[in-house]
């Protein structure tokens, strides 16, 4: 069964919405840089108050391990999802301080070759998401499919990411049967601003896909 990830949420009402749906992972975005950045008060406001364990991936970029686990243990984040040239000794430092914590590396996936740097790194999962050179993440641009046929992949340790919206999803699910579909930008009115309809409608499809 394939789950659900809705990332770049920065609005409490997003989040009720989403938790109201039975989503699956909620990922809150921690890089200055992204038009869908929150600042950690911010995270606390919107999450406060609601069931949210087990639910809330942070997002980072080449942050140091020490803020990492400052946010994990100050929001009971989850997991937490990195997005930039982060070491393995990184990863495993978090696994180490937070054994409980989920460490999703994404891998962004210009050809065949990006694979390779999921062979051996220590992580829980992978998020495979198309690359563009001026985003580490967010482009709301489709992962080529053709890549992701042509090398075995352990599918079921896959976030699959990159353009995935309510019209493809169910193509996405059965074509690749990965452990989560992460969509940003397919369920978004603008960055950071998510829509009721879309995000309903997406998680009927992803149920539609899984047989339920």
């Amino acid at each position: 069964m394939t789950r659900i990830k809705f990332c770049g949420i920065r609005r409490r009402q997003d989040l009720k919405e989403a938790i109201a749906l039975g989503i699956d992972y909620v990922g809150l975005n921690f890089y200055p840089e992204s038009s869908r950045y929150l600042l950690p008060d911010e995270a606390l406001r919107i999450t406060q108050g609601l069931p949210t364990e087990g639910l809330l991936i942070g997002v980072f970029v080449n942050a140091p391990v020490d803020q990492i686990v400052k946010l994990v243990e100050s929001l009971r984040l989850a997991g937490v999802q990195l997005h930039g040239q982060e070491s393995g000794d990184l990863a495993k430092e978090i696994k180490r301080r937070l054994p409980q914590t989920m460490v999703i590396k994404a891998i962004r996936v210009s050809r065949t070759e990006d694979f390779i740097q999921a062979e051996g790194y220590p992580a829980d999962f992978f998020l495979l998401d198309s690359f563009l050179s001026s985003l580490p993440g967010g482009t709301g641009r489709q992962i080529n499919q053709k890549l992701l046929r042509t090398s075995p992949l352990p599918w079921e340790k896959v976030f699959l990411a990159g353009g995935i919206r309510v019209d493809n999803v169910d193509f996405f699910i059965k074509s690749f049967h990965p452990f989560a579909v992460d969509i940003c930008s397919g369920v978004e009115r603008q960055p950071g601003v998510k829509n009721k309809d879309l995000m309903a409608k997406l998680v009927s499809r992803v149920r539609e896909a899984n047989g339920r």
